[in-house]
């Protein structure tokens, strides 16, 4: 799995929610399950908190939601994960 700042594919999360559903940041697939667990992503700013929640579409890929907290801002992003 790529961590999220490896991805070429990272998108906003206004971009790819349709009708309130998920799409997958590469095929824009509506079909996914979450993963288990929460994955925490170490940053050397100690003013940078991230989590990802991973999901598989049943398209094939591997997404997840990042989740950055910064100075008091939550930023929320879909980030492809997929190893091709």
């Amino acid at each position: 799995m790529k961590s999220p700042a490896e991805s070429k594919f990272t998108h906003s999360l206004v971009d790819l929610v349709v009708d309130d559903i998920l799409l997958c940041p590469r095929c824009l697939y509506n079909y996914s399950h979450r993963q288990p667990g929460l994955i925490d992503i170490p940053s050397d700013n100690p003013k940078e908190f991230t989590s990802l929640v991973a999901f598989k579409g049943e398209c094939g890929h591997q997404f997840g939601l990042q989740i950055t907290q910064y100075k008091g801002q939550t930023f929320l992003y879909v980030v492809d994960i997929s190893n091709d």
